[in-house]
């Protein structure tokens, strides 16, 4: 990075990347989730693998929502409102 144009469309081009990498995981992740939906209609003998199966996806989502963000935040276009909170509960996760 050479000077400050460097440096703002490296900023643009890493966050473009996020957000486009945050957009192409989520459409596989959509459609293993309507595959374990439609497993799950099928049969009881599966349902705790398939119910555990739809647990991770949800955690792959709740990190990519956290890529997301992160991008909106780099971007300027997120307001994060800040305020007191407990940290025992957090901790404690």
């Amino acid at each position: 990075v050479r000077d400050a144009g460097d440096l703002a469309a490296y900023e643009e081009l890493r966050a473009g990347f996020t957000a486009a990498v945050s957009h192409e995981l989520r459409t596989p992740l959509a459609r293993l989730l309507a595959l374990l939906e439609t497993a799950q209609l099928a049969g009881e003998d599966s349902k705790e693998l398939i119910e555990q199966a739809r647990a991770e996806v949800g955690q792959i989502g709740e990190l990519i929502d956290d890529i997301l963000f992160l991008s909106e935040l780099e971007s300027g276009r997120e307001l994060v409102a800040l305020g007191s909170t407990h940290a025992l509960p957090i901790l404690v996760e």
